[in-house]
């Protein structure tokens, strides 16, 4: 995408480093600046819920009947799982030894202006049955969503048991609203710049440069995340399962990764994806258009990470002790949310809302570090892109060789 002449990421970079400077000198007198920010953060949850569900229903929807693709998709999407939780697991014990948010002193106005809270189940049991909505109409209304994933889920997998016929004339409306959220995510995405320059305004308005300084060892802690998860687990991945050689598999792969960090879509890469699978890595076309296509989805390793490294990094900021318990739902959000995770530029700072929201957090300051977060995410996102792309790939060739 561009704008006079700029590729979008020039310009996010232009609109942070003109907004620091500008909301030093003169950020009094740019107050009204702020609600470009807060703008831009409805905006970004108002495609939260349908993204997300849609995204959700018409992958496992697409599950077929056949003995050979139900044994295909469920090897595909214990994959994905499996490598998704070792990357969150990745993310979780660097944050826990880093700890990035600590010693951040950061005002968070007055009582009326915020609703901060942390929800403290009694026991694991209790986290797991509330996850089941009770009125599904009223969990979509309350951005409930751990129980409209769960909802979703289900509803995904039940599709898959009615005729053909019904789950075609459902999938043919259901993917037709995911097309139209794709489209306003993107005019979302394309909003970035601005909304990032109002942000970034606000929060120099309401905290002193300390807490800049403090996004720092954020991002040394998720990017050590994602520089391991690329070097080390994907590639121990490939080669326990496979046997094959990693630095082979990234050369065969490499069109691939540089299209994902020219592009910084999934869905953009696709194609190039497709192409290195089933001509370099020599996987059968039926497993390609499969897995590729799903992998783009609802395999998001990176984006795992980062939600919930950035839902733990807001928590800490926000001063927020989370034990095992919290620790615990921040891990499986983030599983169950990564699975729908638009394979569109910068989507997975949508999806951070709803790990927050899962332990409880909310407020304008919980708003604002997201900004935050969101302005200098630009290199972090690009290096995501091409994780999950490589992590898609090496998927196919799994299930591949297990299929022989």
């Amino acid at each position: 995408m561009k704008k006079l002449g700029l590729n979008q990421h020039w310009l996010i970079l232009i609109s942070f480093l003109i907004a620091i400077p500008t909301g030093l000198l003169f950020g009094e007198h740019l107050q009204f600046l702020e609600h470009i920010g807060t703008a831009f953060i409805r905006l970004l949850k108002m495609i939260i819920v349908p993204l997300v569900t849609f995204s959700i229903i018409n992958a496992l929807a697409r599950f077929e009947q056949s003995a050979e693709l139900r044994r295909i998709g469920w090897k595909t999407l214990g994959y994905f799982m499996i490598s998704s939780l070792a990357a969150i697991m990745v993310g979780l014990i660097l944050f826990n030894f880093i700890n990035p948010g600590l010693n951040v002193d950061l005002p968070v106005g007055n009582g009326a202006e915020l609703s901060l809270q942390v929800n403290r189940p009694e026991g694991l049991i209790e986290i797991l049955v509330n996850i089941i909505p009770s009125n599904p109409i009223q969990a979509l209304a309350e951005m409930n969503m751990l129980s409209i994933i769960f909802f979703a889920v289900l509803f995904g997998i039940a599709l898959t048991k009615v005729s053909p016929q019904m789950k075609e004339n459902f999938l043919g409306f259901s993917e037709s609203i995911y097309e139209v959220m794709i489209v306003i995510t993107n005019w979302v995405i394309a909003l970035i710049p601005i909304g990032i320059f109002g942000l970034v305004i606000k929060a120099i308005n309401q905290t002193d440069v300390s807490f800049f300084k403090s996004v720092f060892w954020y991002i040394i802690t998720l990017g050590s995340a994602l520089l391991i998860i690329f070097f080390i687990i994907q590639p121990l991945f490939l080669y326990l399962f496979t046997r094959k050689s990693p630095i082979l598999h990234l050369r065969q792969m490499g069109e691939a990764v540089i299209t994902a960090l020219a592009t910084s879509s999934s869905l953009a890469t696709m194609p190039v994806s497709m192409k290195c699978v089933e001509q370099n890595a020599k996987v059968p076309k039926k497993i390609t258009n499969f897995i590729i296509p799903l992998g783009a989805t609802i395999n998001m390793d990176a984006s795992a990470a980062f939600e919930a490294v950035g839902a733990l990094f807001i928590a800490q900021v926000l001063g927020f002790e989370l034990g095992f318990t919290q620790q615990f739902i921040v891990v499986m959000t983030a599983l169950l949310a990564s699975i729908g995770a638009a394979g569109v530029p910068s989507a997975g700072i949508v999806v951070i809302f709803i790990v927050i929201e899962a332990i409880g957090i909310k407020g304008s300051a919980a708003d604002f570090i997201i900004g935050v977060i969101l302005a200098v995410d630009r290199p972090l996102d690009i290096m995501r892109t091409a994780i999950n792309i490589y992590g898609d790939t090496i998927a196919a060739v799994v299930v591949s060789e297990s299929e022989k």
